[in-house]
């Protein structure tokens, strides 16, 4: 609007929207399909709020260790609420698969339900393989099964999950320290998003 030129840029694809219209403002390649990585915790947080009370417990099962983790316990029993600070402050993949082995279905009915989500809410460009962004093994051997998406789409889903009040809560908080049902397993979660309370 003001023909000042962008900054220089160096991604391979951008995507700036409106938040409350979601109309692309500003674009390059926005359409590209890339990997996400942990953005995909974003649809995880908004399929775990629509399924779950916060107040729900779930229990930990066996989990693969892979990534970034809140190094949850076999058995350790926790709170929706205290689960989605993990996923959401601290990337957690642990926290991310506890959330999708204990949905009615498992991880794999958990996976169909966030790529009905994206359809509902018209992501032509994504696809999603797991809970946790992951798409290479501990050995770093890429999966033969990954997903992906777009900077539209990826902005399009953030816009609409800083609309809930609960999601934008989680992800605004700087650290926390966060506990088990019985208080005696704690976990202290940081923010792994650098610019929280720069701005």
């Amino acid at each position: 609007f003001t023909q000042v030129p962008p900054p220089t840029l160096t991604a391979r694809s951008i995507a700036v929207v409106d938040r409350d219209s979601s109309v692309l403002i500003y674009g390059r390649n926005e359409k590209l399909q890339l990997l996400p990585a942990s953005t995909v915790k974003i649809m995880t947080g908004l399929v775990t709020l629509e399924h779950y009370q916060l107040s729900d417990v779930l229990t930990v099962g066996k989990i693969d260790k892979n990534g970034q983790d809140m190094k949850l316990l076999e058995g350790e029993k926790m709170t929706v609420k205290n689960l989605l600070y993990g996923l959401l402050v601290a990337s957690a993949n642990d926290a991310a698969l506890v959330l999708a082995q204990n949905y009615p279905g498992g991880k794999l009915a958990f996976i169909q339900a966030m790529n009905q989500k994206a359809k509902d809410l018209n992501l032509k460009g994504t696809y999603f393989a797991n809970p946790t962004g992951l798409d290479s093994d501990n050995e770093g051997k890429m999966f033969t099964d990954f997903s992906y998406t777009t900077a539209f789409d990826l902005a399009q889903l953030a816009a609409l999950a800083l609309k809930k009040e609960t999601f934008l809560e989680i992800t605004s908080t700087r650290s926390i320290t966060i506990s088990d049902v019985d208080s005696k397993i704690f976990h202290q979660l940081g923010n792994v998003n650098q610019l929280i309370g720069k701005f």
